[in-house]
């Protein structure tokens, strides 16, 4: 039985390799860091306002303004997420939270910023895997990254 630390209860950041639609998995790693990040709460503040203007839309039959409101917080949230990538040719420049923010605002990514929130939105992704289970059987070989050392 593996003895569990304080470092294992924390989310951590995580690479998503991105698959296209057409040609499969992609040769590059986006390192996203978790919604459950702190650097995240003021992110969730807002998205809690937009959800709330939904709701009154609905009773208004008003949801043009709104599905604005949402892909912006579709294209903030995958922007802020990422942190990093490691092909900067493929990717079209160097990582910059401005590149990052342009990528996922052009239309024609909408694919990849589908998967980045999809990816960030599944907390498990972000959590160390212990090799051996603490009790019982449970997940192994994770995608979070693990700790140097």
């Amino acid at each position: 039985m593996t003895e569990l630390t304080f470092e294992d209860l924390l989310p951590t950041t995580a690479e998503l390799q991105p698959t296209h639609p057409t040609l499969g998995k992609l040769p590059v790693k986006l390192k996203l860091r978790s919604t459950l990040a702190p650097e995240f709460t003021l992110k969730q503040i807002e998205n809690m306002h937009i959800w709330r203007r939904l709701d009154k839309a609905e009773k208004k039959d008003d949801f043009t303004s709104v599905a604005k409101d949402l892909e912006k917080q579709a294209i903030d949230t995958a922007a802020f997420a990422i942190i990093g990538w490691d092909n900067d040719k493929l990717m079209g420049s160097t990582y910059s939270p401005d590149a990052a923010r342009k990528l996922m605002a052009n239309p024609q990514f909408a694919w990849l910023r589908t998967e980045v929130n999809q990816f960030v939105n599944t907390d498990t992704n972000f959590f160390r895997q212990l090799e051996k289970p603490v009790e019982g059987e449970g997940p192994t070989g994770g995608k979070a990254e693990q700790p140097a050392g």
